[in-house]
């Protein structure tokens, strides 16, 4: 290749503009599309599988968090096991932070919201629907950030 593109790829926003050509791609906010004009019809067709002749992108996740401390792990950790082992269920907190100021590093807080579980009694035990409704979490305070 010599650096110019196969066909064009133009993003379907406010300013679009169809390009020049027969052939082009269009990322929307409903997928990829590919259109088509030759001397019979024009379509549009989504794209499932890419765009053929670009390289390929894989989904990601970096975290860019300094390591949790274990002693807050280990009390999420012992949430978790103690929800499990009282109702067979499951449950949910939400991680706070407290970005640094420079002089403190960063902190962290796990945050456990109101939450329902839904189930049935099952030979003396509640046995837990595949269902948790929560509301939100309290913030622990003013600057902490929900991630």
């Amino acid at each position: 290749m010599d650096g110019t593109p196969l066909f064009p790829v133009v993003i379907k926003d406010a300013a679009f503009t169809p390009p020049a050509g027969d052939t082009w791609y269009v990322v929307a906010e409903n997928g990829i599309f590919m259109e088509r004009t030759t001397d019979l019809y024009r379509a549009t067709v989504r794209v499932d599988g890419g765009v053929p002749g670009l390289l390929p992108h894989e989904p990601r996740l970096e975290l860019l968090l300094p390591k949790l401390p274990r002693a807050l792990v280990e009390q999420a950790v012992g949430f978790f096991r103690e929800a499990h082992r009282r109702w067979d269920a499951e449950a949910i907190v939400v991680m706070y932070y407290l970005p640094s100021d420079g002089e403190r590093p960063v902190r962290y807080q796990f945050v456990a919201p109101p939450q329902t579980i839904r189930g049935r009694w099952d030979y003396g035990r509640f046995r837990a629907d595949l269902h948790l409704d929560y509301r939100a979490a309290t913030s622990p305070g003013d600057g902490w950030r929900k991630r």
